[in-house]
């Protein structure tokens, strides 16, 4: 599928501080990512997913690489973008100290492929940051008027065609997984992983920077909204992985 034209009409959508898709990225993914990330003042950092840019930014590192399937609306000659798969990074190995995927790695099947690339281009002891919406709840049900999760999906892989973000950016295809098998893949591909955080809102204040007149979807402050993942780079390193078709 065609990804041209999405990520300026995302970037509009998300700017605005009264939604809720600006508080859940601010105040839920944003904020975590960056505390798992820490101080990469003197650290080689690549963004995996960089859509607008914000994880460079942020971060501040000494050597900062983004890379998206697509180029950005924002004005990238002072940057050190390119555009790639996930799925075979052009990076040579043993690059970076530190690999920051957020909200990237639903949008595609292979799993285990980006996260064998991510871990190549990493060095031996670096780091890996992945957020993912929560799998237990995204899509799986819906809020009651008393606050509490409906659950109606079962916990099980399947794909979601044609999403709309926010109701409004789009169309995607969605990879809907269970945990364990984030878990799995990571594990698999050589990453230690450290930490497992999830999120939650707190719905007081939730309610006082969200306009909910404007809200689509019901929100609760019961189920986690994002998983978080922290990784180490271990001994094993996965070799590059390509189609061999192509040899």
């Amino acid at each position: 599928m065609s990804w041209e034209g999405r990520l300026p009409a995302y970037s509009k959508h998300v700017e605005d501080p009264t939604t809720d898709s600006h508080y859940l990225r601010r105040f839920g993914m944003q904020r975590v990512v960056l505390e798992l990330a820490g101080d990469c003042s003197e650290l080689s950092v690549l963004d995996v997913g960089s859509g607008t840019g914000w994880v460079i930014d942020a971060l501040q590192p000494a050597y900062g690489a983004e890379c998206d399937v697509v180029e950005p609306e924002h004005d990238i000659s002072q940057r050190c973008f390119s555009v790639q798969d996930a799925r075979d990074l052009q990076y040579p190995s043993g690059t970076f100290d530190l690999v920051v995927a957020s909200m990237s790695l639903m949008w595609f099947a292979e799993l285990e492929e980006a996260c064998a690339s991510m871990r190549r281009v990493a060095r031996k002891g670096g780091r890996l940051v992945v957020a993912i919406p929560h799998p237990f709840t995204y899509r799986r049900g819906s809020v009651r008027a008393d606050g509490l999760m409906h659950i109606t999906e079962p916990y099980a892989p399947w794909v979601l065609p044609n999403l709309m973000i926010g109701g409004k950016v789009g169309p995607f295809t969605y990879y809907h997984r269970p945990l364990c098998h984030y878990v799995n893949a990571l594990a698999s591909s050589g990453w230690q992983i450290r930490q497992l955080r999830e999120w939650s809102i707190d719905m007081d204040h939730y309610r006082a920077h969200v306009d909910e007149t404007r809200v689509v979807i019901r929100r609760s402050g019961e189920p986690p909204l994002f998983a978080f993942f922290g990784c180490v780079a271990g001994d094993h390193v996965v070799a590059e992985v390509r189609d061999e078709r192509e040899t």
